[in-house]
């Protein structure tokens, strides 16, 4: 049985595997899975999540660490991103995968992450250039608790949706979600992005 599809841009062929699950899917077992460490409506500790647990989604999956204010870093990172930069990003920031231009406002929001804390999901879009066709992607932050018991890691997952083409592929913020993690709190909302030339 064939499990792929193919899709031509230009001169370019490329290879989709159809039976990968869909963006919704995978963060919504990423999400379900981070709701079930849970206890008493608290934030989940680094140590308690195993990639075992994982296993559908691991190839998407992501951790960071909070290393200052809108500073934050890969610390574990799933098979997919790699694809995506054509690298390892293990130690690198996690805005490294966004477009200068909106690196300040994804830095941003994702501190709102460790503040609030909160759940954040983002969209994100790839714009087109030879060898790569445009491209849409979902993001999802999970706030953890380290050793310290301080909310300064987070479980993430970001999947692409079409070929990847030729990497790095970086992403443009496009939209945000915040959800509360305790039902009924008050939303963190990042502070603005300064306009280019004003301080």
């Amino acid at each position: 049985m064939n499990t792929h599809r193919t899709t031509r841009t230009g001169n370019v062929l490329y290879i989709v595997d159809s039976k990968r699950p869909s963006a919704g899917c995978i963060m919504t077992e990423m999400r379900e899975y981070w709701q079930g460490l849970r206890q008493n409506e608290s934030i989940p500790l680094r140590a308690d999540v195993t990639a075992d647990a994982i296993s559908k989604v691991l190839d998407y999956a992501f951790l960071v660490e909070r290393l200052a204010p809108e500073m934050a870093r890969f610390r574990l990172v799933g098979q997919h991103l790699i694809d995506l930069m054509g690298m390892e990003l293990r130690g690198m920031p996690l805005c490294s995968v966004i477009n200068q231009a909106s690196r300040k406002r994804m830095c941003k929001v994702t501190e709102t992450v460790f503040r609030a804390p909160q759940i954040v999901e983002m969209k994100l879009r790839s714009r087109s250039a030879q060898g790569c066709p445009v491209i849409s992607g979902s993001m999802l932050l999970l706030p953890l608790k380290s050793d310290l018991d301080d909310v300064t890691r987070a479980l993430g997952c970001l999947v692409s949706e079409g070929p990847i083409g030729i990497g790095p592929r970086r992403f443009d913020l496009a939209e945000t979600k915040f959800t509360p993690v305790i039902r009924g709190g008050q939303i963190l909302y990042p502070s603005p992005v300064p306009e280019p030339g004003k301080p």
